[in-house]
């Protein structure tokens, strides 16, 4: 689980696939736009830190999964997921990244991806992530069952048709780009039926012929 930073941290941004010359150009925006800036923020000396920069032109290069806090790169930006900057990098797109930065709040009880949970929890997604279609496939259908309706982890996979473990590591996914809610109070099991089994199948299907896949 990520701690939230205390107000008062300077907030680290590591660079991937980004040459030298890439690294010293964000420096000097850095320090350009530390006026207008919230936080504080600086270069982290690998790729670990609380935002990832990704140069998505370099060989091999790709999201990882998840995007929690991860801004692509690319010189041709409208040929990669929206969010994508410019490369090279211009003021006003680090800027915006760097203003959407989300501290991470955990919900009232952390989901571990191969714990048992409390069976009374319910879970509904605030948002659909931003990078939601470099998530795997099958998490798609968790999201759509919980887009409206809190959900336990036992419903979800029963309506998904998945093991509750890959459940959980969705959740945890979405919890950590603090798009999740935990419902606790007690509520009789909800009923699975075959028509809402269909439908998330169906809204997949027609996200997936969007996305280009299935061509």
């Amino acid at each position: 689980m990520t701690t939230p930073v205390r107000p008062n941290d300077t907030l680290r941004i590591a660079c991937r696939h980004f040459s030298a010359d890439d690294v010293a150009a964000l420096r000097r925006l850095l320090a350009l736009l530390e006026p207008h800036l919230k936080r504080r923020w600086a270069l982290a000396d690998g790729d670990a830190g609380d935002l990832l920069f990704v140069n998505l032109d370099a060989a091999d290069a790709g999201m990882p999964e998840g995007g929690l806090n991860v801004v692509g790169c690319a010189t041709k930006p409208r040929l990669w997921p929206e969010g994508t900057l410019h490369r090279p990098l211009r003021p006003a797109g680090v800027l915006a990244a760097l203003s959407a930065y989300r501290e991470v709040e955990p919900v009232s009880e952390p989901l571990a991806a191969g714990g048992e949970g409390d069976p009374q929890h319910r879970y509904r997604m605030r948002s659909w992530p931003l990078h939601f279609s470099q998530w795997p496939q099958h998490w798609w259908g968790v999201l759509a069952a919980i887009n409206h309706t809190p959900r336990s982890v036992a419903d979800i996979a029963a309506q998904v048709g998945i093991a509750e473990s890959e459940v959980r590591r969705c959740l945890a996914e979405l919890e950590r780009e603090a798009l999740l809610e935990c419902h606790t109070e007690p509520v009789a099991r909800a009923g699975i039926e075959h028509a809402a089994h269909n439908g998330w199948r169906s809204l997949v299907a027609r996200v997936g012929l969007r996305l280009g896949f299935g061509r």
